[in-house]
């Protein structure tokens, strides 16, 4: 996977000296942020070598601050036309970053200063509607890198050669017709609203998730994936059957028509993989939280169970997490004692906790552990044995408080230390170098005129905030 690492390989701040985070910084943003930042440590920029985070607005303002002090380093506004839910994602090479913006085009950059690659297909086009999830970056086997952009609107994932330039284009709502930008009469129900595509680089697999939309429409193999996880080939493109289009294999519940009528999106809580070969006898586990307040067990390398796509059901098991509508992401942590597999993940009333425990023969059984009860939880992350969160979130955010972000005891769910931060929607934090960042402001475009006054309105304003030990 690729910017998934929120903070997996740090080892400043640990369980004894978390309680001194202390704010390092804070500065204002005028576009506010829908995601995550991310961030780069060596850059040579206009201002000497830098380690840099870069956060990109809702409207279309990328900024590259330094990691350090907070100084704006360089800054690209995209004329945006509506407003995403997207995030940057950085090249393998260090060199160029990509956004995913409301302008109709996703960006490549040079990582330093900020110019604006225009050649080799760039900037690439991503079809129009809302930019939806982070951007994901996986390579293949060969060495060839893909990155992974989503939209809504006809529903459908971009998967862009990074090298050339090129792009497949997977329809989750027409996939009968590849490779086209919102071909006409597409259904658009089928949209990938789930935080982020997810390469397993084992499997050769990127894997995107759809949602419902609006309560209404059809699932149908080879043409509509509503409420679905596809599993596609790291370049993307599409296998033609029979006059439909098919990914490698796909997840669909088979209660996808009561999934639908309810708009119980059973993708939008992502894909959240366990390490390789967790259980010896399914390799290739990952849990898959959902709007309906329920987490499902997938075997990833044959989703349902029947050797390919396009059948319903297969999941090896389905549980309640009693947390909500769970639509934000998730953490996986190896208990070092028992080497359990912990996976956290945020939902409407707080953050979840279960286990992936395994019977002598490598059998998986999904088991809740503890819950806390602390309001709407965005992505949470792992870094060295501590679990970081921010609370509070999702669409009523203005109407809640406090908004914090905590760092809790994995194995417990006990709090160890908090900070303050402001309203926000889906953004999360990251841990870079030892400095813990957050990006926040009252994102999300909802439209709070259009009789749904407990939603949080699209506004310009934020923060980028840094805690250190100092």
């Amino acid at each position: 996977m690729a910017n998934l690492d929120f903070g997996h390989s740090e080892t400043t701040i640990d369980a004894t000296n978390v309680a001194k985070l202390t704010q390092l910084f804070q500065v204002p943003l005028a576009d506010a942020p829908d995601g995550a930042p991310v961030a780069l440590s060596d850059v040579m920029t206009p201002m000497g070598v830098r380690d840099l985070v870069y956060v990109v607005g809702q409207h279309g303002l990328l900024t590259a601050f330094d990691g350090k002090s907070g100084v704006t380093v360089w800054h690209v506004t995209f004329a945006a036309t509506g407003y995403s839910n997207s995030a940057p994602a950085i090249d393998p090479n260090r060199q160029f970053i990509y956004v995913n913006t409301a302008d109709g085009m996703i960006h490549k950059l040079q990582v330093g200063d900020g110019t604006e690659i225009k050649s080799t297909g760039w900037p690439v086009p991503n079809g129009g509607g809302k930019p939806s999830g982070q951007l994901a970056i996986g390579t293949d086997k060969s060495g060839v890198s893909y990155l992974y952009a989503q939209n809504n609107g006809h529903g459908h994932t971009t998967v862009v050669n990074l090298a050339t330039g090129s792009a497949h284009i997977f329809n989750l709502a027409c996939s009968d017709m590849p490779d086209m930008m919102a071909p006409a009469g597409c259904d658009s129900g089928a949209n990938p609203w789930a935080r982020s595509a997810v390469f397993i680089a084992e499997l050769q697999r990127a894997f995107v998730g759809t949602g419902t939309n609006d309560g209404s429409g059809q699932w149908a193999a080879g043409k509509i994936w509503r409420t679905s996880w596809v599993a596609l080939p790291p370049d993307g493109h599409t296998t033609m059957m029979a006059g439909g289009g098919y990914p490698l294999d796909s997840y669909t519940p088979a209660d996808w028509s009561a999934v639908v009528k309810g708009d119980h999106d059973t993708s939008v809580g992502g894909l959240i993989p366990l390490p390789t070969g967790y259980s010896s006898k399914y390799p290739h586990l990952a849990l898959q939280p959902g709007k309906d307040g329920n987490v499902r067990l997938l075997n990833v390398a044959n989703m349902s169970g029947q050797g390919g796509p396009g059948h319903l059901g297969g999941e090896l098991q389905q549980i309640p997490l009693n947390m909500g509508l769970l639509r934000s992401w998730g953490a996986v942590w190896i208990h070092p004692a028992s080497h359990a597999a912990w996976i956290f993940i945020g939902g409407a009333k707080g953050l979840g906790s279960v286990t992936v425990d395994l019977d002598p023969a490598g059998n998986p059984m999904l088991t809740p552990r503890w819950t806390k009860p602390n309001g709407w939880t965005t992505a949470p992350f792992i870094a060295n044995g501590i679990l970081y969160a921010t609370n509070n979130a999702g669409e009523r955010t203005v109407n809640a408080d406090p908004h914090l972000i905590q760092a809790i005891d994995p194995g417990t769910g006990n709090l160890l230390w908090s900070g303050t931060v402001g309203e926000h929607h889906w953004s999360s934090p990251i841990m870079v170098n030892g400095i813990l960042y957050m990006a926040d402001g009252n994102s999300g475009g909802c439209d709070v005129a259009n009789g749904n006054p407990n939603c949080t309105p699209a506004g310009n304003t934020g923060h980028l905030t840094a805690w250190s030990l100092k």
